[in-house]
């Protein structure tokens, strides 16, 4: 059942109608393509390596993502987040050929060079996850939050596959869907799962300084138009660029992330499934005025965040990240009455849209390859309808959810 309509609908253009089952696709593609970076919680200090995050934007339903590196084979970096919090990677291996048992070395085992480690077969695709969400409205909890009561509990399933293809060069791709548990007021008929959009991405390490744990990283990312709402605008294709920064120092870690993302449309409105304006085949004008919402598609988008990560503990972590993104809309065309006078875009138009997102999470690890998160994610507008700002954090746009991430290269490595 929905709410009003999010403000993440309003900046992304990807939502139909307002409900926690489109916010939750919105986040869980968002986040799993690497349009909001997370945090990464900082591993441990280990004497063996430096804690050092790549440059990879990952952001992903659940908490802890942020710029990602790539594994090395064979030594793995700290760690490579993934949809929904951090993936610890097992580190460097170890060297073989080390003696255990007592005795004499002879002159040729003590002549003889170290065997270089072997990396493991799903070594290279350390970061994949697979991420189960269940995440429910936070006025759900009240019934007087509302001037009408309208729960809404949403379940997501995640897909990322993540390959390092060299020390410093990683591919990704990443696709999402989500369905609403409670009666939807967004979908085309009743218990519908809705597709999110895929999403494919490269990058890459472009500068390490493991002494500072800094670490600064690019990619280049395509969005597809997969789900019915980015059908529904028109939209071919969103190529963006982006990049990040990320420190890590023993239990603390911090990142900003920056992306510019060029959206593609047949059009530069939204249209509806068939025009609304029965019969419109039989006038001079055809329907392509009764076919479009008249609501404009977003030309350009910037984004950008910052989060922090703490861990005090091994199979515990905290994350907090905020960030802002701005979409620059279509301009608007000279339009004619029916009597041919011109009516001109207004000089006032911002043509601008603007959107806040917040993010707090726990991260616990119960097994290497298995993490349950817990948290609670918002987006809203950067004004409320009274023109004031809006609370951050936690306002009527805040989800709760808990997630249940499996990172398969750990799960197959340890059959």
């Amino acid at each position: 059942m929905n709410l009003r309509f999010p403000a993440i609908a309003l900046a992304f253009g990807t939502c139909r109608a307002s409900d926690v089952g489109c916010r939750t696709l919105i986040w869980a593609a968002a986040l799993f393509a690497g349009t909001w970076p997370q945090p990464v919680l900082a591993q441990a200090a280990d004497s063996s390596q430096e804690a050092v995050h790549t440059g990879e934007t990952a952001v992903d339903a659940a908490a802890a993502t942020t710029p990602t590196q790539a594994p090395e084979p064979p030594p793995l970096p700290a760690d490579v987040p993934g949809p929904t919090g951090v993936l610890p990677a097992s580190g460097p291996l170890s060297a073989t050929g080390t003696l255990s048992t007592p005795g004499t070395v002879s002159a040729v085992q003590a002549a003889a060079p170290a065997k270089p480690p072997v990396a493991k077969p799903w070594q290279r695709w350390a970061g994949s996850a697979v991420v189960l969400r269940s995440a429910a409205s936070a006025v759900s909890l009240a019934r007087d939050a509302e001037p009408t009561w309208n729960p809404t509990w949403v379940a997501a399933l995640g897909l990322t596959a993540r390959y390092a293809a060299t020390e410093r060069i990683w591919l990704r791709g990443s696709l999402a869907i989500a369905r609403e548990l409670t009666q939807s007021d967004s979908t085309t008929y009743a218990d519908e799962t809705m597709l999110g959009d895929a999403s494919l991405a490269a990058g890459t390490t472009l500068w390490r300084a493991p002494t500072l744990g800094l670490q600064l990283g690019g990619d280049l990312q395509v969005g597809l138009p997969t789900s019915k709402a980015s059908q529904a605008r028109s939209l071919l294709a969103s190529p963006s660029l982006g990049a990040s920064l990320a420190w890590s120092r023993s239990r603390l870690s911090a990142s900003f992330a920056s992306r510019v993302t060029r959206l593609l449309h047949s059009y530069t409105t939204a249209g509806y499934v068939k025009p609304w304006l029965a019969g419109c085949a039989d006038l001079a004008s055809g329907c392509d005025r009764f076919s479009h919402s008249g609501v404009r598609n977003a030309m350009w988008r910037f984004s950008n965040s910052l989060a922090v990560g703490w861990q005090p503990a091994a199979w515990l972590g905290f994350a907090a990240s905020a960030g802002v993104g701005n979409d620059l809309l279509y301009d608007l065309s000279t339009a004619r009455t029916a009597d041919g006078v011109a009516v001109m875009a207004s000089a006032a138009d911002p043509g601008h849209r603007a959107i806040m997102v917040y993010g707090l999470n726990a991260t616990l690890t119960v097994h290497p390859a298995l993490r349950v998160g817990l948290g609670a994610e918002t987006a809203n507008s950067q004004l409320a309808p009274n023109s004031t700002y809006q609370r951050p954090f936690f306002n009527r746009y805040t989800d709760l959810y808990i997630d249940l991430q499996v990172s398969p290269d750990v799960l197959l490595s340890s059959l």
